[in-house]
């Protein structure tokens, strides 16, 4: 972050301790909180003239506005986070801001919106070897092939994810590809290999402990799925 060299020692403590507190709040559940501490981050990187720190505070706050279901709002506080980091060059939170602005895009089903950011996220992440921000762009296109109806598109996407999770040992993403797989099987009725996925994807968000949103739906999946397949064998 080199936040010292913007903000001085002291400050940048208060900057650093404010911002982490805040993402850490949004992780574990307490999205107020987070959005608190990360408006005092903001306040302090725009009274010490810190672009950098003013773009992640708006990328996050970006980032809980779309988790609030304010789309537009969202979209705009990732603009101009974007707009800073142009002029900075940050290549890899580039790429990051238009993964979450393809994100965005495909929750407002603009789905041309959707393509051509997602696209330069994946052009973005691939020029800087980045596979982490690739696998989470993979997830976003399997998430826009599905809605179009692209199961074989959809399900590539899903399982380039899964390797690239896997080579990075990212359990989080392991779950989120596992998730992405079991709802895809869901739609081509294949209720026995998308019970398996949900469970495993289920059993990886109980072990990290998350409770946002894809872990609740993968849950109800897990539970909707159960009773389907129990009423099918009587």
């Amino acid at each position: 972050m080199q936040a010292s060299e913007n903000l001085g020692d002291m400050q940048s403590f208060a900057w650093i301790a404010t911002f982490v507190v805040g993402w850490t709040s949004y992780w574990q559940g307490y999205p107020e909180q987070a959005k608190e501490l990360t408006m005092k981050a903001l306040r302090i990187s725009e009274e010490h003239n810190y672009h950098d720190g003013i773009a992640m505070a708006l990328c996050n706050l970006g980032r809980f506005t779309f988790q609030e279901g304010e789309f537009d709002r969202a979209q705009q506080l990732y603009a101009k986070g974007l707009k800073l980091w142009e002029q900075i060059g940050t290549r890899r939170r580039l790429a990051f801001v238009h993964k979450d602005l393809g994100t965005i895009a495909l929750y407002q089903r603009d789905i041309q919106e959707a393509k051509r950011q997602l696209e330069e996220a994946q052009r973005r992440f691939e020029e800087i070897d980045d596979t982490q921000g690739l696998a989470s762009t993979y997830h976003r296109l399997g998430n826009l092939a599905e809605q179009q109806g692209d199961y074989e598109q959809a399900q590539w996407f899903y399982e380039e994810y899964l390797t690239l999770a896997q080579e990075i040992g990212m359990l989080s993403y392991i779950g989120n590809a596992k998730s992405g797989l079991a709802f895809l099987k869901e739609q081509q009725q294949d209720y026995e290999e998308a019970l398996a996925l949900a469970r495993e994807a289920n059993e990886i968000y109980q072990r990290l402990g998350s409770a946002g949103d894809i872990e609740k739906k993968t849950r109800k999946l897990v539970e909707r799925l159960e009773k389907r397949i129990t009423e099918g064998r009587r």
